[in-house]
């Protein structure tokens, strides 16, 4: 067993994401899109504990006690492994919640991997995919990270080999967005991507950013119709196209280079709530310590 393990949890964007209309028997919806780790990351902090899980966080609104997701992923684990042992969960957070970043899919999918390397567990990566899926359809992408197509409700996945490459500026003001109400809305008035995925995957590998779509960014903008101020502030700077991620709150626009995606940054930064610049990354929760 090991005192500590500290680990990096990045962030997603949707580049592509087609929702079928209704839902499944399971009350959920299938779905199909193209995950993108990037290089916007949260930290966590695991250490050994006689009994029981506590979080602590820097983010006032983020539970500490057992709905925490993080907090459910290392519960997981112990049931899992048997383990009878308590783990502290110290958790920084950059990400912003309610955005469409899969922030606490992330999180969750650290505390997996965490507490694995923190009591020395033999837990293949596929099983902790499996504990992953119970807890959230974006958790399971997160152990591997990069590039991968998912369906079914997105725990589904296959591996982009190579990884796309490309820098991403997102931005999120104020206002959040419900996952429920999103597709709620969705619903009411479904769309359909104008793209299948594998002719949005050629073009995305040619870094033709036309291709993003997302068929609930409709249903999203309004449900929460702040975003359209961040999409227009962000679309005025950018040359790409901007879409939303996921469910929302957040939109973004990629870009091929850098230099490019930094200047859109370095204008758009004062003008919403939350902006960053970052690379899409071939990887996903890491050991870093």
């Amino acid at each position: 067993m090991r005192g500590s393990v500290r680990l990096r949890a990045p962030a997603k964007v949707n580049l592509y994401l087609h929702v079928e209309p209704g839902r499944r028997a399971d009350g959920y919806h299938s779905l199909c899109t193209i995950f993108q780790a990037v290089g916007l990351f949260d930290e966590m902090v695991l250490r050994p504990r006689s009994r029981g899980i506590v979080v602590r966080t820097n983010t006032p609104g983020i539970p500490v006690d057992g709905t925490n997701l993080a907090a459910r992923a290392a519960e997981a684990v112990m049931v899992e492994s048997g383990t009878h042992q308590g783990v502290e969960i110290t958790l920084l957070k950059s990400i912003p919640t309610r955005a469409g970043l899969g922030g606490g899919s992330s999180n969750a999918a650290a505390a997996l991997v965490g507490c694995r390397a923190l009591f020395g567990l033999e837990i293949p990566d596929d099983n902790l995919a499996r504990l992953g899926a119970g807890l959230g359809a974006d958790v399971p992408f997160f152990i591997r990270g990069g590039t991968q197509t998912g369906r079914g409700r997105g725990e589904r996945l296959e591996p982009i080999d190579p990884p796309l490459t490309g820098w991403v500026v997102i931005a999120k003001g104020g206002e959040g967005a419900s996952t429920p109400a999103v597709y709620s809305e969705f619903d009411r008035a479904p769309v359909s991507a104008p793209l299948t995925v594998d002719e949005a995957l050629a073009k995305l590998r040619r870094q033709e950013w036309d291709a993003l779509c997302n068929d609930l960014e409709a249903a999203a903008l309004r449900v929460a119709p702040t975003i359209a101020d961040t999409r227009r502030c962000l679309g005025a700077l950018a040359s790409a196209p901007v879409i939303v991620s996921g469910s929302g709150a957040s939109v973004f626009a990629a870009f091929a280079d850098e230099a490019a995606a930094r200047a859109v940054y370095t204008e758009l930064a004062a003008s919403v709530g939350f902006a960053c610049v970052c690379p899409m990354i071939p990887q996903g929760v890491e050991i870093v310590g």
